[in-house]
């Protein structure tokens, strides 16, 4: 219960914080890291800290050439990361179609409202979030 509620509280936050800022804060994620890290040293996880630790990585094995065709950033990254530490590698895997569908749909959205595509961004931890929160449901069942 105390892991789901850092998590929903970490997902909040961070896309509050994007849609005010377009930037990820390196303390809420630090933070994020810290407790989830704790969460399972203190329950006794010790797989739980492994396969998060390795789907992370992967993840940024993964994203890092996006980051270099300057596709994400670096704080999408670091986000995206440390929600994969909380969730493992599948809940990501099923929450993809649920992320690329939320970004157009925002994307869209945006450019219907500002009509400028030379300029256009988009708070990307909002589908990135939206899309955990989906894979989660689907993993679940």
């Amino acid at each position: 219960m105390i892991k789901e509620f850092i998590f929903l509280l970490f997902l909040t936050v961070g896309s509050l914080s994007d849609i005010k800022s377009r930037r990820v804060d390196n303390g809420l994620v630090l933070w994020a890291l810290m407790s989830i890290g704790l969460y399972y040293l203190l329950s006794g996880n010790y797989s739980g800290l492994l396969h998060g630790s390795k789907a992370s990585l992967i993840t940024l094995l993964l994203l890092f050439p996006f980051y270099l065709m300057h596709f994400i950033g670096a704080g999408d990254i670091k986000f995206l990361m440390t929600a994969v530490f909380f969730t493992g590698g599948q809940v990501l895997i099923k929450s993809i179609i649920y992320i690329a569908l939320s970004a157009i749909l925002i994307v869209i959205f945006i450019f219907l409202k500002t009509k400028n595509i030379k300029k256009l961004t988009y708070p990307a931890i909002v589908p990135i979030s939206f899309g955990l929160l989906c894979g989660v449901q689907v993993y679940s069942r």
